[in-house]
């Protein structure tokens, strides 16, 4: 289906964030450099090269499957021991209560990085012994004492806390100087190309939602129409959507609810978003050419695959509004074949979201945004109940504490 384009007119850009204190950035710095991150680092590397290696060489469907499986495995729990590192680096309270409970965050992390070991060695070592006869990685990389474990503690206790703080000083602070560099890489940013790969079950991926950076979703939006300098809300009611059938043999089916507009809005019209929250937020829409990505600031590689977040950070905990300079504007589509209603969406979150996996994998499904969305989120989804999503003219709220980690929320804008 054809869609009518959503662009986004960005204006020159001015962060407001404030600058994070060079104590921090030097904290970061040392705790990367202490031996338990350099051996974090050396697994990571040699991690996703030998899933390159095997991923080349897989000479089966079930093997190839196997592969991607265990590697996503224990790429889950190296991901949550850095993002609990994470959290405690940019948690005032819990830095304060360290000197404390010092041993049982100790503790926490040795069982954390224990449990990464056993999930390597358990299942994706034997796969890439199977294909490759490989030896792995060597026992001492990932050998972490409790006392390797306690310098970590030492070294965040000794972080001066500065009262300005917020997660958005902090977090693209933390990414930068620690996270960034010790990530291990999804299976799909791997981009591994085998001969088995067009094999593969025929079922939808899901997406690998990373590990949770806070804790809950919570907050408010408002649709906010931008005519000649004059702001009006834009109202919006709920639809309950359709039942779409997943197994033709179960007759099993899932909902596509979304919310629509009260009033049509013509080409032209020019609108933004007011948000309070203390979410991760991301806004999509669906093109003629497929989903875009409105915001973060994102640039589109040549071959229109992969997707680069620059420039914009997203924004988390208290006002702020998309996007932050300029305004979300509807456009004439470019083959001239317009559409009734426009499909928008927000993507909130409690985890930092790998957008290029996600657009990927979101582009690679049939069908307008709601139903999309229920196909690849799956059990990771929260439903507007429980997510106790409210509307009321142009204003949404909502509320969630639970473990699922993804709310998205689809707007069809009438014309």
């Amino acid at each position: 289906m054809k869609k009518t384009l959503i662009i986004l007119i960005l204006l020159t850009a001015n962060r407001s964030f404030a600058q994070p204190s060079t104590d921090l950035v030097s904290t970061l710095i040392q705790l990367r450099e202490m031996q338990v991150f350099k051996d974090c680092h050396q697994f990571k590397t040699q991690m996703e090269a030998h899933a390159k290696e095997a991923g080349k060489n897989v000479s089966d469907t079930q093997q190839a499957k196997d592969l991607e499986e265990t590697y996503t495995s224990t790429w889950q729990k190296y991901d949550f021991f850095l993002k609990t590192v994470k959290q405690d680096l940019m948690d005032i309270q819990k830095i304060q209560k360290l000197s404390s409970n010092s041993e049982e965050t100790a503790n926490r992390y040795l069982a954390l990085m224990s449990d990464v070991k056993q999930e390597y060695e358990s299942k994706f070592l034997p796969n890439y012994q199977t294909i490759l006869g490989g030896k792995g990685i060597e026992d001492e990389i990932l050998r972490v004492t409790i006392d390797l474990v306690k310098k970590i503690i030492v070294k965040i206790k000794a972080r001066k806390i500065q009262k300005a703080e917020s997660l958005n000083t902090l977090l693209p602070q933390v990414n930068k100087y620690f996270y960034d560099n010790l990530r291990l890489k999804t299976w799909s940013e791997l981009d591994i190309n085998n001969s088995q790969n067009v094999l593969k079950d025929s079922k939808i991926e899901s997406i690998d939602v990373p590990p949770a950076t806070l804790n809950s979703i919570e907050g408010n939006i408002e649709f906010i129409q931008v005519d000649n300098g004059q702001e009006s809300s834009m109202n919006f009611e709920f639809n309950s959507g359709k039942n779409i059938i997943t197994d033709t043999e179960t007759k099993e089916t899932y909902k596509t609810p979304y919310f629509i507009s009260s009033n049509k809005y013509s080409v032209g019209t020019k609108f933004k978003i007011k948000a309070n929250a203390n979410v991760f937020i991301y806004a999509i829409v669906l093109n003629t050419n497929g989903i875009a990505l409105l915001h973060p600031k994102v640039e589109y590689s040549q071959n229109g695959k992969n997707i680069e977040v620059v420039s914009e950070s997203t924004p988390t905990n208290g006002e702020f509004v998309l996007p932050q300079n300029g305004v979300f504007k509807i456009v004439k589509s470019d083959d001239g074949n317009e559409t009734d209603s426009e499909d928008f969406a927000l993507i909130i979150s409690k985890s930092e979201l790998i957008m290029e996996e996600t657009i990927e994998k979101i582009n690679a499904v049939s069908g307008k945004l709601d139903e999309r969305f229920s196909q690849v989120f799956s059990d990771q989804q929260i439903t507007y109940d429980e997510a106790q999503v409210q509307v009321s003219g142009g204003n949404f709220s909502f509320s969630y504490q639970k473990e699922k980690n993804i709310l998205p929320i689809v707007f069809k804008i009438l014309k």
